[in-house]
């Protein structure tokens, strides 16, 4: 099954997916009717509905295969999912780093704690309003917010066909959690999991970080009590030296404000929507 899926990759071309004979019907299919029609067994589905929760993007039910198929490509089209493929370049200080590093050059340029409302996008100059109703004027706007709070933000001056292709993107709501330990007690490299987060893994000495996906968004926040919850299934996995920890923070990416979510999800039909405008 995953050299079929590897043989179908390298038919799409990463930088257009759209060009591809069937990418309207590719992308119609969710991984996992694929899955079925070329005769996975039941094994091999469970195996990649935990490989596409533990990164927190929908399940196979609900992902576009031509997005899979899209993102492979761009990895060389050697199969499924590949951890050593995929996470082997990291940022030592972890990824924050790099935007803090970029904001001390930029010193007091960085405005912090301004909102944006609206932005009006013409070639004779650009404005940005604020929240607070400060109007800021440039030649260009750069816009790095994700897909969910840009929703909020009023846009003029750009064509209805990219607006529409912008807005068909959706993030995958998800949680992230970090607990951490004066050093390290597991000898194995992660795990995943049915409960109320899906994948654990080694951040750094000492350091776990674990995903909540999607579909148990819910259930998490219906919890009476996340922290206990997420050790209590953590120490059933590594003993009881994981009940207590140093450190236990969580990040409610799904529903802060400021990222409504994780990274892009891609349901069947979501590629074509978008387009190559995006």
């Amino acid at each position: 099954v995953e050299a079929e899926f590897a043989a179908l990759s390298r038919g799409v071309d990463p930088d257009d997916p759209w060009r591809h004979p069937d990418a309207a019907k590719l992308d119609s299919l969710s991984v996992g009717a694929w899955l079925r029609y070329v005769g996975a067994r039941p094994g091999v589905l469970r195996l990649l509905d935990h490989m596409a929760r533990s990164l927190s993007i929908d399940s196979i039910e609900r992902t576009s295969l031509l997005a899979q198929l899209r993102k492979e490509a761009a990895a060389g089209g050697h199969g499924f999912y590949d951890e050593e493929r995929w996470e082997h370049l990291r940022v030592a200080e972890g990824s924050a780093t790099v935007a803090l590093r970029m904001a001390a050059e930029l010193g007091d340029r960085v405005r912090l704690g301004c909102v944006v409302d609206a932005m009006s996008i013409s070639t004779n100059g650009c404005t940005v309003t604020l929240r607070t109703g400060e109007q800021i004027a440039a030649e260009a706007v750069v816009c790095a917010l994700p897909v969910g709070p840009l929703r909020d933000v009023t846009i003029t001056g750009v064509s209805d066909a990219r607006l529409q292709s912008l807005h068909r993107q959706r993030s995958a709501l998800a949680f992230k959690t970090v607990v951490a330990y004066p050093k390290s007690f597991w000898d194995v490299g992660g795990a995943t999991s049915d409960g109320v987060w899906a994948s654990v893994w080694i951040q750094r000495e000492g350091i776990l970080s674990a995903l909540t996906p999607p579909d148990r968004l819910g259930p998490f926040l219906a919890s009476p009590d996340r922290k206990g919850e997420f050790l209590r299934e953590l120490g059933g996995l590594f003993g009881d030296r994981a009940l207590e920890p140093m450190l236990w923070e969580e990040r409610l990416w799904g529903i802060d404000p400021f990222t409504r979510g994780y990274v892009t999800g891609w349901r069947p039909g979501d590629v074509m929507a978008v387009g190559p405008l995006h």
